[in-house]
């Protein structure tokens, strides 16, 4: 479709944005948060066709004792799913900065 645009906002998953890299325009991909509920501490899971936020009492409620399971923002999640995935396709500092700044910059202008 020639006039959609792919606002990767609360995608914590790399693998996700690895496919959207791959098989969209990276000219119609963008940045951006859904403030203020990527500022809760949390994770977003995803299963089937759907997705859940799972936050800070959530997590607490697993009693996990292997590891330190204090959640950070879910927008440093959608963070490091980003520079997993940007590192995984090799991208450089052009197609970062296409999806950070250049791309949104283009949707607003309307060019």
């Amino acid at each position: 479709v020639p006039n959609f645009w792919y606002d990767i906002s609360s995608v914590t998953h790399a693998d996700c944005l690895t496919l959207a890299f791959r098989n969209l325009p990276l000219d119609r991909i963008m940045y951006g948060s859904d403030l203020p509920s990527d500022l809760r501490r949390g994770n977003m899971l995803s299963f089937g066709q759907g997705w859940e936020q799972l936050g800070e009492e959530d997590i607490a409620a697993l009693n996990i004792k292997h590891c330190d399971p204090r959640p950070t923002y879910t927008v440093y999640e959608t963070l490091r799913a980003l520079r997993r995935a940007m590192k995984f396709e090799d991208f450089g500092p052009n197609e970062i900065d296409a999806v950070f700044s250049r791309n949104a910059v283009k949707f607003v202008s309307g060019k």
